[in-house]
């Protein structure tokens, strides 16, 4: 008996595996991704966020992929784009530090920031090496004028990572306005030694040694000790 065309190309033996589609699609996407990743480095954002729009639609819930389209997103200046596709990382993938860091900056922006507190709060808890995320956290409690929480955050970015002066200035300011002033002191000095060309230290140091040699109340301060290397945040 002779099998007509649609039997032979409707056996369900001649179709592809669910196996082989998937290999296929994650093939695809890996190779959207490399071509996008490229384009951004030439400075093509447009076309490497087409791409990644591509790729995300053969694979709608990798998570990577959209962290991938929402920093180009970010590079564009495109923030409500960017947000979306981080919100729909974390839904995926509710331990994904990188993206609650960054809807925590886009929030700190937006002067939402007790949302940006919360965003910050859960990426550090995931991952507590993250020395810039501790570092947006003090700018957070910073303007909320939480100023404990602020030195709390500062101290532990800049103790994660000296080289991240700003968070040593920060501090130092902050013990300065509460007039902790031989810590503030040594905050100033310790930024100094990591970056001696800083202007903003050498300002605040000169204008704490003056108060100190003209006899201003010294408050009694907890000492701190800083890693003599710096430790580069991954």
């Amino acid at each position: 008996m002779v099998r007509k065309e649609d039997d032979i190309v409707n056996r369900p033996n001649d179709l592809p595996s669910s196996e082989s589609m998937n290999n296929e699609t994650t093939t695809g996407c890996s190779s959207l991704s490399r071509s996008a990743r490229e384009l951004s480095r030439r400075g093509d954002y447009n076309g490497s966020r087409k791409l990644l729009e591509r790729a995300c639609h053969l694979s709608p819930r990798d998570a990577g992929l959209r962290h991938q389209w929402a920093s180009v997103c970010m590079r564009m200046d495109d923030i409500e784009s960017a947000r979306r596709q981080w919100e729909i990382v974390v839904s995926i993938d509710p331990l994904h530090a990188a993206a609650l860091a960054h809807l925590g900056v886009i929030a700190f922006r937006e002067q939402k920031l007790n949302e940006s507190a919360e965003y910050l709060r859960r990426s550090i808890q995931i991952d507590p090496t993250r020395a810039g995320v501790c570092y947006n956290l003090g700018l957070v409690y910073r303007k909320q004028g939480r100023l404990t929480l602020a030195v709390q955050a500062y101290r532990q970015a800049f103790e994660k990572d000296p080289a991240l002066v700003d968070a040593g200035l920060n501090l130092a300011n902050i013990y300065f306005e509460q007039e902790k002033l031989s810590l503030a002191k040594r905050c100033y000095e310790e930024v100094l030694r990591i970056s001696p060309t800083f202007v903003r230290a050498k300002v605040g140091l000169d204008r704490v040694t003056k108060l100190l040699r003209a006899g201003a109340k010294v408050h009694p301060t907890p000492i701190i000790k800083f890693p003599r290397r710096a430790v580069q945040e991954s």
